[in-house]
Formats: C-alpha cells, sequence, structure tokens
C-alpha cells in the first residue's frame, strides 16, 4: 500500500471511551520511517493512531488521551501475517484494563513504554470528526504503510476480546481468522474484507461507512491463510518496495526471498524493468547463501549474464523432483545448453533447500510469485497453475506451483 491510503470522516461515535480495532497485516519492508496502519486525526492537534516505529516496535498511541502502548519486541517477519487487536475501555477501574494489546491471539505484556490512559477519558481512535486514514496519516510525509491487510474491523462501542476475530486452527495449531465474527460495530464502525477490486474501500459491516481510496492500492492474492513468497527485506542488498516484490540493486547485489522449497516443482515470473549493467540474474540459490551477495556462481541456478533485455519477462521453473531447472524468456524455454542458464545439462543439486532470488549491477526487478502483479500492474494473460492458486503472465509448466504456503505445505509435506 505504499504511497496509497483509504480515507473517510467520522460521524458521532456511539462511544468515545469503548472501541475495539482488529486487523491481519504482512509487513513487506523494515526499518523504514514510521509506517501507520490505522489513525484518526481529530482536530489538527490530536490523533490517535497504531504504527510500526521506524525501529520495527508496534505502538498504540493517542495525544489528548496521553496513552502509549510500545512494545519491547520489534516485528520482523515479513513472511507471515500478523493479527493485531487493540482493545479499549477506559471505564474500566484497572487502569491496566483500559487499554489492552493483543498480538495473535495472545494479550501483549511486554512494553518499552506504557503510559495509561486515565478513566472514562476520550480515545482518540474513536473520537468525531476526525480524518480516519487506513495506510497513512493526515500529516507527514513517507509514513505509508508498505504491506498487505485482510479482515480489519474497527467498532466503537464494544470492547473485543481476540478470539471473536481469530481462532486456533484444530489440525496446524496456528491462529486464523474468523470470517464471519460476530460483531456490533456501532455508529461509525466498519468492516473491510477487501474482496471488491473495484472498490476496496467498501464497508461490509452493514453501516456503508465506505472509504475513499487514493493511489493504487492493489488486490493481492496473500490472505493470512495463504502467503505468497516476497523478497526478503532481512537477505537483501537492495532497495525493495512495493510490497516486497520489487527490487532494485546497486554494485552487483543480490536479494533473495521469504520462502524456500526442497521438494516439488515451483514456477515464479521476473520483469526486467532496467537490465542495467552486464550481470543481471535472476533464479534460485541455495538457503546456505545467506545473505545472498548476487544469483549467478556457487550453488545457484539463474538466467542472465547479459542475456537479459528491458522489458522481458522471465520464467523461472524449477523441478525438484526431477532436480531439473528450465528457464523461459518471454513465454520461449531456452536450450538446456544456453549460455544463460547454469549447467551445461539443466540439472540441479540434489538435497538441498532452494529460494528464489534476483541481483544485478544497476537493474531493477519486478518479481510475480502468483500474486498477479508485476509493480502496480497486473499480468495480462493470467495463466495459472493447475491447483488454481497463483496467476502468472505465461503459461505455468505442467506440474509446477506457485511460491506459497499453500502449495509448498501441498508438495513439500505430500
Amino acid at each position: 500500500m505504499a504511497s496509497a491510503q483509504l480515507t473517510r470522516t467520522n460521524g458521532t461515535p456511539s462511544s468515545t471511551d469503548i472501541g475495539t480495532v482488529s486487523f491481519w497485516v504482512k509487513r513487506n519492508n523494515l526499518t523504514l520511517n514510521n509506517m501507520y496502519i490505522i489513525s484518526n486525526y481529530t482536530d489538527g492537534s490530536n490523533y490517535g493512531y497504531i504504527r510500526w516505529k521506524s525501529d520495527d516496535q508496534l505502538q498504540a498511541y493517542g495525544t489528548q488521551s496521553n496513552d502509549e502502548k510500545r512494545t519491547n519486541r520489534k516485528f520482523r517477519d515479513t513472511n507471515a501475517f500478523t493479527h493485531i487487536v487493540l482493545r479499549v475501555d477506559t471505564t474500566q477501574g484497572t487502569a491496566g484494563n483500559r487499554v489492552r494489546l493483543y498480538i495473535n491471539g495472545v494479550q501483549e505484556d511486554s512494553f518499552s513504554t506504557s503510559t495509561n490512559v486515565g478513566q472514562n477519558t476520550d480515545y482518540d481512535l474513536f473520537k468525531s470528526g476526525g480524518s480516519m486514514r487506513i495506510g497513512y496519516i493526515q500529516s507527514g510525509t513517507a509514513s505509508y504503510l508498505d504491506g498487505y491487510l485482510a479482515h480489519f474491523h474497527y467498532a466503537d462501542g464494544q470492547s473485543y476480546a481476540p478470539t471473536v476475530f481469530g481462532e486456533t486452527d484444530a489440525t496446524t495449531g496456528l491462529w486464523k481468522p474468523i470470517s464471519s465474527p460476530t460483531v456490533t460495530y456501532g455508529n461509525n464502525g466498519f468492516f473491510l474484507t477487501f474482496d471488491n477490486s473495484a472498490n476496496m474501500g467498501l464497508d461490509s459491516s452493514g453501516n456503508s461507512n465506505n472509504f475513499s481510496t487514493s493511489g493504487t492500492i492493489i488486490q493481492a492474492k496473500d490472505t493470512p491463510d495463504n502467503v505468497f513468497c516476497t523478497l526478503n527485506p532481512l537477505n537483501n542488498q537492495n532497495t525493495l518496495s512495493l510490497a516486497g516484490n520489487k527490487a532494485v540493486t546497486g554494485g552487483n547485489t543480490g536479494t533473495a526471498g521469504t520462502l524456500g522449497m526442497s521438494k516439488g516443482k515451483y514456477y515464479y515470473e521476473v520483469k526486467v524493468n532496467t537490465a542495467g549493467g552486464s550481470y543481471p540474474f535472476v533464479g534460485f540459490v541455495t538457503q546456505d547463501r545467506y545473505p545472498v551477495s548476487s544469483v549467478g556462481g556457487g550453488t545457484a541456478e539463474w538466467v542472465g549474464n547479459g542475456g537479459l533485455s528491458d522489458g522481458d519477462i522471465v520464467g523461472l521453473a524449477l523441478d525438484l523432483d526431477n532436480n531439473i531447472f528450465r528457464g523461459y524468456i518471454n513465454g520461449s524455454i531456452l536450450a538446456v545448453d544456453s549460455s544463460y542458464v547454469a549447467g551445461s545439462d539443466g540439472a540441479v543439486t540434489a538435497g538441498l533447500n532452494w529460494i528464489p532470488a534476483v541481483s544485478g549491477v544497476n537493474s531493477t526487478f519486478s518479481c510475480n510469485f502468483g500474486n498477479g502483479y508485476f509493480g502496480t500492474t497486473a499480468v495480462s494473460s493470467a495463466q495459472s497453475p493447475s491447483d488454481g492458486i497463483g496467476i502468472f503472465e505465461y503459461a505455468v509448466p505442467t506440474g509446477h506451483k506457485a511460491i506459497c504456503t499453500k502449495s509448498l505445505n501441498a508438495q513439500e509435506y505430500s
């Protein structure tokens, strides 16, 4: 959502001292400027918000209510969705129960800063007349959220536990969303499902508290139930943007993905926005290459080494059942003895864990791991693997899947 936001003006709330905010968020970049998830800017000087601090701590803050909850721990997982619930009831006699923060269903109790709001004090996030924004705050620059959001609930007048919105999966033991929770939303309440790609600000609570949108907001295939690979800021020497799927390289620098694989068949695509110097590579590297410096050389399978041009779309197919790697340029397969493919026979070293990666000299790449976009541009032909998970520009080789958790689970543990 970087450089994009959703906006509406709050009306008269059901309550200004009781409310709940619940959402699932997947970060795509770390240690940047402060990234706002939700904010309510009330009168030019007072505001409330939930944001990632530039040091990766999570902070809930209100100026007029004079309260702050700032975690000790830093949130640096850019692969999974995190469920966050802010539960407010300033009428509570016990000060510590007036503002509570929950992460994946568990109450947070370790804070670098924790100030308690006064009893019966209005809470800034639930005040009327404010500029309510998702993914930004009214003032400030470079404060946009870079990430994905799902199942976004806002209820004024109700203090809900996280078990209203999430539950433990009986099979995996993981915390997962309840798709249709029973919620009383109050006058200003809303539920953003992001299901309508033509209207990403559509309120599904029944209140018609719809948001206006600005910038380019992409309806990704990523959900808390199925996470797609992105480029990993923790295994990176480049500048990342656009939800972790665009890399701008410097001097022969590389970036690896967030998901790896050891068996099965997988496919992803890379658009070469700028080929840059003579060493743009795209492909796969082994897990032991951390941090990744470049794709070419060593234990890697790649397409590149001067064979890529601006605008090329490269398909990367990895078959770990038969230990074969294949590269495609604009839909055409490369000969297995091409100089663009590492190894004279296209063979892959067996028994290793492999991770998608890109590298180059002053190059720019946009990766599509199955979300169906190169940057903010949707693929034109919408080809899908045989399991129907993921969208690509070119036909997916037989049996190959997108690099996402559902496909990985199906292939790795079959």
